[in-house]
This record gives C-alpha cells, sequence and structure tokens, in this order.
C-alpha cells in the first residue's frame, strides 16, 4: 500500500493483485490492474490505465478519457463449436428456444432439416446495447433471407421447401453479446 509521502509527493508505487490504492494515488499511464483490486471513490484514473472489467469502483471515481476497460474472456455456449456450417448445431423440431452466446466476431449456424413443406418463423432477441446481432437463412451456403436491422431482435418469416437449411447469427460490432433464438415450424 502506498504511503502517505508517496500519494502528498506524488511519487508511483506499484500496485499488486489485492493490494488496496490510496485516495488520491494515481496510476501510472499504462499500469495494468488486476481483477479484485479496490478502488476508492475519487482515485483517479490516467489515460492509458488498462482496468480490469469486474474491478470494483465506487460512485463518484473521476475516469479519464482513454482509460481502456478490458472485457473478460468470453465463454463459450454449449452449442460450439459452430461457427461454419459444417460444424452447425443440429437443432431438433421439438426444441423452440435456445439462449446463446456469441463471443466477438464468431459467427454461430444451427442446422434445420425439413421433411415436407412448411413455414419456419425464426426470431432472434438481444438485450445488448453495444452490439448488433444479424441474422440470416441459408440453404447449402447461399444466403436466403436476412434480417439486419438496428432494433434489438431480428426476425425471419418464409415458406420452405423440404431440404436443408441453415440459421447464421452474426454481429456486426464484435461484441460478446448473449441472445435467444427462437424458430417454429408450422
Amino acid at each position: 500500500q502506498a504511503s502517505d509521502s508517496e500519494v502528498s509527493t506524488g511519487t508511483h508505487h506499484r500496485y499488486e493483485a489485492g493490494e488496496p490504492i490510496a485516495t488520491g494515488d494515481p496510476l501510472a499511464a499504462g499500469e495494468p490492474m488486476a481483477t479484485g483490486d479496490p478502488l476508492a471513490a475519487g482515485d483517479p484514473i490516467a489515460a492509458g490505465d488498462s482496468v480490469v472489467a469486474g474491478n470494483p469502483m465506487a460512485a463518484g471515481d473521476p475516469m479519464v478519457a482513454g482509460v481502456d476497460m478490458i472485457e473478460d474472456a468470453c465463454v463459450n455456449d454449449q452449442f460450439e463449436p459452430n461457427d461454419d456450417i459444417t460444424q452447425a448445431w443440429i437443432f431438433h423440431p421439438s426444441l423452440t428456444t435456445l439462449n446463446a452466446m456469441i463471443c466477438g466476431e464468431d459467427i454461430d449456424h444451427y442446422r434445420i432439416t425439413l421433411r415436407e413443406d412448411q413455414r419456419i418463423l425464426i426470431r432472434l432477441d438481444f438485450r445488448d446495447f453495444a452490439s448488433d446481432l444479424d441474422l440470416f437463412l441459408l440453404q447449402n451456403s447461399e444466403r436466403i433471407a436476412s434480417s439486419v436491422s438496428l432494433n434489438n431482435y431480428e426476425e425471419i418469416s418464409m415458406n420452405l421447401s423440404p431440404g436443408r437449411y441453415y440459421v447464421q447469427v452474426s454481429t456486426f460490432l464484435g461484441a460478446n453479446t448473449p441472445y435467444t433464438l427462437s424458430i417454429r415450424l408450422e
């Protein structure tokens, strides 16, 4: 922990993971903080500092433009690997809804096989304002329908003949985003 003389003279103290930061003790530009390092209200953070997501920060902490917030690693969902159509997760007709996660530039694929003419209703819901997910329907490798709005949901509804189809979910902005995918056949 920084001593009173270090704080008052503005000298720099390198903090270790778990070591509390004294009020008024600035971090040097580029000094990373480990997850769990506590910050007290009023602790300044300089431009260029890396702050790991999950660090507790008190209300009123000053933040300077240019501070990088490093996101925690995205945890793949149970449907991975499904990054291309050869790895597509098989969507069973008795399952109507699944909750999944898209990680960064990941693209998720789900396979549907129709044995007769049917109408398909696909809805993709997400509530992350830092991202924009897009929805595509493919036959073989060709996109036959898409929904790419700025809403926090996407929908495709169309009549299909028997065959194998793929639902593709991708992120426009590359953010880690949880989503709900609903597929209904009529």
